[in-house]
């Protein structure tokens, strides 16, 4: 298992509270709980979630060392100023990163397998923290 945290703050304090098994049947309520008095919330997550993260992590390095992947991937630039709409690989002076939106829909698939591969994990990922959310938010009504 891992642990995944949620945060409302910009930076952690010095004392955790303990990881919402999130296998649990109260862990939406422990984590509001936990929302509400820290701010954030930190959730160990099921293996099969973890696996999930775990293959993320890999396609981005993946794609992170592949030129053309990246490429197909990027985010064109009159659509860059769109936070909340845009999906694809951000390259900037100060680092590079792959945002995704679950609103947005990417005109055309990508080619380099990387990059569909990268789509796919992230796609992936972002189902799984809809449905965690979700959980959460019934449980805080």
């Amino acid at each position: 298992e891992s642990e995944l945290t949620v945060s409302l703050m910009p930076s952690m304090p010095p004392e955790l509270p303990i990881a919402v098994d999130a296998g649990s049947p109260s862990w939406a309520a422990q984590a509001c709980d936990q929302l509400r008095t820290w701010n954030f919330a930190r959730l160990r997550v099921p293996d099969i979630q973890v696996a999930l993260l775990q293959d993320l992590y890999s396609a981005m390095r993946d794609v992170s060392r592949n030129d053309e992947a990246k490429r197909e991937l990027v985010i064109p630039p009159d659509e860059a100023e769109d936070l909340d709409n845009r999906s694809g690989y951000v390259r900037s002076s100060y680092r590079e990163m792959f945002g995704l939106n679950s609103a947005s829909s990417r005109s055309k698939a990508p080619h380099v397998p990387e990059a569909l591969r990268l789509l796919e994990c992230a796609q992936a990922v972002s189902d799984m923290c809809e449905r965690l959310c979700e959980a959460a938010l019934r449980s805080l009504a």
